[in-house]
This record gives C-alpha cells, sequence and structure tokens, in this order.
C-alpha cells in the first residue's frame, strides 16, 4: 500500500493509490471521512468484512500515549458516531499481510525497505509496526 497522508494530502492519496494499482500493489478500500455512515458502509464493501482505523496525522495524547491503527468492530461506526463526527478519519478495509514496504525514491533510484511487523507476537503490533520500531529483526533491505 502507498500512504504517507503528511506529505501527500487528501488528493495525494488518490493519485498514490491509483500509481500503486498501476503497478500491481495491493491498494485498500478507504474512506476518509467523519459520516458514521460512510464508516459502516466500509465494513459492507471489505472483502473480508474487516476494518482498520487510522488518525489523518499522529496523535498524540499526554502525556506519553500514542494513537496507533486499530482494528474495528462492525458496531463501532454506530456506537461511536459522536466521535466520529468531530474529526474526519482513515477507515480502511484490512489486509492481510506478509511485511510492509516503504519506498524511499530518490531522483531515479529506489531505496526499498521490508517491515517483517507480522513476524511479532502481539496482533496489535502487526497492525501497526511503528508500535515496535525498535527492533531491529524487523527491517530488511527488500529486493
Amino acid at each position: 500500500m502507498v500512504e504517507h497522508l503528511g506529505c501527500l494530502g487528501y488528493g495525494g492519496l488518490q493519485a498514490a493509490s491509483v500509481f500503486a494499482k498501476q503497478v500491481g500493489l495491493t491498494v485498500p478500500k478507504t474512506a476518509i471521512t467523519n459520516n458514521p455512515e460512510a464508516a459502516e458502509k466500509l465494513f459492507e464493501e471489505a472483502e473480508n468484512g474487516r476494518a482498520i482505523f487510522k488518525t489523518l496525522t499522529r496523535l498524540y495524547i499526554e502525556p506519553d500515549i500514542v494513537a496507533y491503527t486499530a482494528e474495528i468492530k462492525r458496531e463501532f461506526p454506530s456506537a461511536f458516531q459522536t466521535s466520529i463526527t468531530r474529526s474526519p478519519a482513515v477507515y480502511q478495509e484490512l489486509v492481510e499481510r506478509k511485511s510492509n514496504l516503504r519506498i524511499t525514491v530518490v531522483g531515479c533510484k529506489a531505496f526499498p525497505v521490508r517491515i517483517a511487523s507480522q513476524i511479532v507476537e502481539d496482533q496489535k503490533d502487526r497492525l501497526d509496526w511503528r508500535r515496535c520500531q525498535g527492533r531491529n529483526e524487523l527491517y530488511s533491505v527488500a529486493e
């Protein structure tokens, strides 16, 4: 999946998704919304009926809490309607994967890194590798 909302903005995310599809990468069904009905609809469209929630930007809550990617249940949109309407967020179909790729492009040169987050024990860490980003065994140069 191609993403970095901080750099791309809303329109850039769509452009990156189109590019990702063209080169054969998996692009999950996505809704950037503060509309509970749109978030609920994502569950209907998701092939496996599972979805995740991401904040649009990193969210730090004092003193040292970070809001990471989390799997949400089908009941979430209806149970948290008021909270959802307060701020847009990213709702995505959960895609099972073997690893994450982060590709940095400088000029015409690409630097791919594989993040093997699926080797960790805790399901939460598998959803968002940033929870355990200090574990060096997760990273390798991708071929």
